[in-house]
């Protein structure tokens, strides 16, 4: 497979859509017209497709379902809630992950990913996570980068975006979520390969343990997103 399949995750709050902004900006500068690599004495042009979307909610179908789950004001039990996104998910790999040769997707958040931390955190058994993971089989993900920054001030940068949500649409699930819950998700992705055997072999599914690489972004988010895209670089490169 010559083409590159991303995931930035983390704790709302953390950056991620700053960070994948910046990447893509780096490759497309790096790779949209073309980028010339020495191979054995031969210049070989590369050219590639840069690509960046969200889960959930970048389909059509996504999008009616996150309206549903987050504003509708409709009560969903958790495992419900996560049967939908997974939903949004199956939609979202028919459309956008059928054939990645020659592009370079990036993605703020992989339902199989997330849906792995907030049912950790939700108590959802993972006996339930197992089945959704066997009806939905998501493609191998090249790079995992999880974010990680402060709790608190990811609570803070959170809650201050979402009281702009809430005048236009109104509260959603976790609106008024404590900083509690705040730790536990930011613990939970900073553990996310021990969690337990069980979602080790969840994750083995889809990443190798090797290819999740953590990323601090309580300082400059320049330097997050330098090494996430001499990251990717290096993975093109090897392909070659």
């Amino acid at each position: 497979m010559q083409g590159f399949y991303g995931v930035i995750e983390g704790c709302d709050g953390t950056g991620k859509s700053t960070i994948i902004k910046g990447v893509k900006k780096k490759l497309q500068d790096k790779y949209s017209n073309g980028s010339i690599k020495e191979s054995e004495g031969m210049k070989t042009a590369r050219r590639y497709s840069v690509e960046s979307y969200y889960q959930p909610g970048c389909t059509e179908l996504g999008h009616k379902l996150r309206k549903l789950i987050k504003y509708s004001g409709v009560p969903i039990e958790e495992f419900t809630r996560q049967m939908l996104y997974m939903a949004d998910a199956s939609q979202f790999i028919h459309e956008k992950l059928s054939n990645i040769d020659d592009r370079i997707v990036l993605c703020d958040r992989a339902t199989h990913i997330s849906s792995i931390v907030y049912s950790y955190v939700d108590k959802v058994p993972i006996e339930n996570i197992v089945k959704l993971f066997n009806i939905v089989k998501s493609p191998r993900i090249n790079r995992l980068y999880i974010i990680v920054s402060d709790s608190k001030r990811c609570y803070e940068r959170a809650n201050k975006r979402s009281f702009f949500d809430k005048l236009i649409n109104g509260s959603d699930h976790f609106d008024n979520m404590k900083l509690d819950f705040y730790n536990e998700i930011t613990s939970a992705y900073q553990h996310i390969h021990t969690l337990s055997p069980e979602i080790s072999k969840l994750l083995n599914k889809i990443i190798g343990i090797k290819d999740i690489i953590y990323i601090n972004n309580d300082g400059n988010p320049n330097d997050a997103i330098d090494t996430i895209f001499n990251d990717i670089v290096s993975v093109l490169d090897s392909q070659s």
